[in-house]
């Protein structure tokens, strides 16, 4: 069938966590990560979307969720192997202790920019989809 050849490609893409549906989440986070425009809004964007309660601040479990579905929508893009589960809750605690945060507390939009402007391996990923070199703003 025609979505079978076209639109099956995308639709993999998009459900990063395999569950065969693609939820409003998955949607937002690909737009916020593979969009054009400034890293630095994009990201804020990431944050905005898995601030689920919309206090303008991180629980640790969102910010795992945040990292599971982006390195997931990551992989997916790049064909990369896949990652080993403890990875995403790793990252997030990365988050936490450059914030000097325990886990039990949030992290505001920024720590979170203080984190992902500045942790080598994060700039380095983020850098395989910068668009533009107005982009780059917050990698320089």
């Amino acid at each position: 069938t025609l979505f079978q050849i076209e639109a099956k490609p995308a639709f993999d893409l998009l459900d990063v966590d395999k569950n065969g549906l693609v939820d409003g989440r998955e949607i937002l986070g690909a737009a916020a990560v593979f969009s054009k425009g400034r890293l630095d809004e994009r990201m804020s964007c990431l944050f905005n979307i898995f601030d689920l309660n919309q206090e303008g601040a991180l629980l640790f479990q969102e910010v795992v969720m945040m990292v599971r579905l982006t390195m997931r929508g990551l992989r997916s893009m790049c064909s990369a192997p896949k990652i080993p589960d403890h990875v995403p809750a790793a990252v997030a605690r990365e988050v936490f202790n450059s914030a000097g945060k325990r886990t039990d507390e949030r992290v505001t939009p920024s720590e979170w920019y203080g984190w992902w402007s500045s942790d080598a391996v994060c700039r380095q990923l983020l850098n395989m989809f910068v668009w533009s070199a107005s982009d780059q703003r917050g990698l320089q």
